[in-house]
């Protein structure tokens, strides 16, 4: 009966290794296979159990074997916990890199988007820039017509000085004084020419000076009022010769 009672004890302790097995196996899977060898190993603690009623001193052995195995099954359960909580902590770091590799994945988006920010405002600069040359252009344009209106009067000037010449020529047979001063009118419609001709490089120059912007433009312009205004002198002066070869004629 004795040995009846220890081999029952064996066969509950196999039964509380099988569960502990059963847990070990839950943890892991190291767990799961050391928890299946305690099961069987506790399956054999049973049929020795039952065979203790045969030989009590065997069933003692097998019991305090099965209780020896039902110890290894716990150990072997508390190994498959503690691995469990390794991979739960490998688990948290490897979230923890995952979130860390968002972050730098958003500051970079971050970065992406302010070098667009920036890429936009250079395009706008950019396009100010053209708004400007383009204007700079305009400027430069009326600045080639007013210098080419300039031209155009002083080769009006040019040939009201031909005509003060020719009546100068015909002054010259009554007098000295009416070449002299036929010829200060024809010097001073030849500066008129070459003032129009400068007024027309310096359009000329405004063309090429287009892109350098308004200022340069703004040149132009004066330099064109000057041209249309010295082409406005010699026009006169064009004139005054004409007049002085008319009295000298006279």
């Amino acid at each position: 009966m004795r040995g009846t009672e220890e081999g029952m004890k064996g066969r509950e302790e196999g039964i509380n290794g099988r569960e502990e097995g059963m847990s070990g196996e839950e943890v892991g899977m190291s767990g799961r296979e050391e928890g299946k060898s305690g099961r069987e190993e506790g399956m054999s603690g049973r049929e020795e159990g039952m065979s203790g009623s045969e030989g009590g001193m065997s069933g003692r052995e097998e019991g305090m074997s099965g209780r020896e195995e039902g110890v290894s099954g716990r150990e072997e359960e508390m190994r498959g916990t503690e691995e469990g909580m390794r991979g739960r902590e490998e688990g948290m770091s490897g979230r923890e890199e995952g979130k860390s590799g968002r972050e730098e994945g958003m500051s970079g988006r971050e970065e992406e988007v302010n070098g667009r920010e920036v890429g936009m405002s250079g395009r706008e600069e950019g396009m100010s820039g053209i708004d400007e040359g383009m204007s700079g252009r305009e400027e430069g344009m009326s600045g080639r017509e007013e210098g080419k209106s300039g031209r155009e009067e002083g080769m009006s000037g040019r040939e009201e000085e031909v005509n003060g010449r020719e009546v100068g020529m015909s002054g010259r047979e009554e007098g000295m004084s009416g070449i002299d001063e036929g010829m200060s009118g024809r010097e001073e419609g030849m500066s008129g020419i070459e003032e129009g001709m400068s007024g027309r490089e310096e359009g000329m120059s405004g063309r090429e000076e287009e892109m350098r912007g308004t200022e340069e433009g703004m040149r132009g312009r004066e330099e064109g009022m000057r041209g249309r205004e010295e082409g406005m002198s010699g026009r006169e002066e064009g004139v005054n010769g004409k007049e002085v070869g008319m009295s000298g004629r006279e």
